[in-house]
């Protein structure tokens, strides 16, 4: 947001030493009340994974209150992360809730979609792998492929291509380690 007030003040700054009129100039803020939503939403996600090795270090993980604080913590960013699909909806259709709420209810049905027939295919793979030690090839450029489309699709439904990227992160299954070796075959390239 704060890029958004800087630049609008630099072209209005440059408009009136142009001499251009002021009224010609394009405003670029969304309303306040989006803009304050929107904050509200995105502060309200926690640091899950800040949170787990917090209570991971303190040997509280496997506690009653460890297990009840991440608990608490997995059903708040879920929603919240649902809240900010419906928010970022609404601003990008300011005029239109139902359109909104259309674009809404299209990203919950892929990710269900997802869960529903990619997460299968992914657990296949796993239990077709030849160790469990290491990961294919075939594995890795199935699981990019895969975020590709998803971060494709929810950008042309309206929403930022992060959150399909994030639902594929969600349908990645973790039996066998395939999780974690994904993680440590494409984190130099990320």
């Amino acid at each position: 947001m704060i890029p958004d007030i800087l630049a609008d003040q630099i072209a209005h700054d440059n408009a009136i030493a142009n001499g251009t009129p002021l009224d010609s100039l394009p405003l670029s803020l969304p309303p306040f009340t989006s803009f304050l939503v929107f904050t509200g939403v995105a502060m309200s996600i926690t640091a899950f994974p800040v949170l787990a090795r917090i209570l991971a270090e303190k040997k509280l993980l496997g506690t009653v209150v460890g297990i009840a604080t991440l608990t608490a913590a997995a059903v708040g960013d879920a929603t919240a992360w649902c809240l900010l699909v419906l928010v970022v909806a609404l601003i990008t259709n300011p005029s239109n809730a139902i359109i909104a709420l259309y674009v809404f209810f299209v990203v919950v049905g892929w990710g269900i979609f997802l869960w529903l027939a990619i997460r299968p295919i992914f657990v296949w793979l796993v239990s077709r792998s030849p160790s469990s030690d290491s990961i294919s090839r075939f594995g890795v450029f199935f699981s990019f492929c895969v975020v590709l489309v998803s971060a494709w699709f929810t950008q042309v439904v309206g929403v930022h291509a992060i959150f399909g990227a994030f639902l594929v992160g969600l349908c990645i299954p973790h039996e066998h380690g395939f999780a974690i070796q994904l993680t440590e075959k494409v984190e130099d390239l990320v």
